[in-house]
């Protein structure tokens, strides 16, 4: 699994890095390789997700939510940014969604960071 994750997380960066080139300069293909890239960074998210749940599962509760949580949070806004790309309907929804989902996420992620850093 982590090969896989390393080769697409490899591949996304390749392709996000080069649709901004294309993008910039005003080449076609750009709004292509945003697809592509946002569709790669959308099965990069669980595999991560399910790598770290993997190795938290020892530990409290708090932080298994919260990994679970934001992992959630950041498929909803990336879900709801392809669909705004591709200019089919609800997109607004799923970024709504997602924004709701990272307001309550990040309080819950800087928390347990603290609350590690303290003890």
């Amino acid at each position: 699994m982590k090969k896989l994750m390393f080769l697409i997380s490899c591949l996304a960066s390749v392709v996000l890095a080069l649709q901004f080139i294309v993008r910039v300069l005003h080449w076609p293909g750009g709004r292509e390789l945003q697809i592509v890239a946002t569709v790669l960074i959308l099965i990069l998210i669980p595999l991560f997700a399910l790598d770290r749940y993997k190795f938290a599962i020892t530990r409290a509760m708090s932080e298994r939510l919260t990994l679970i949580f934001g992992a959630a949070a950041g498929m909803l806004y990336l879900l709801g940014y392809f669909i705004k790309m591709v200019h089919a309907p609800g997109a607004g929804l799923f970024l709504a969604l997602g924004t709701m989902a990272f307001i309550v996420a990040l309080p819950l992620l800087f928390f347990t960071i603290y609350r590690k850093s303290v003890s």
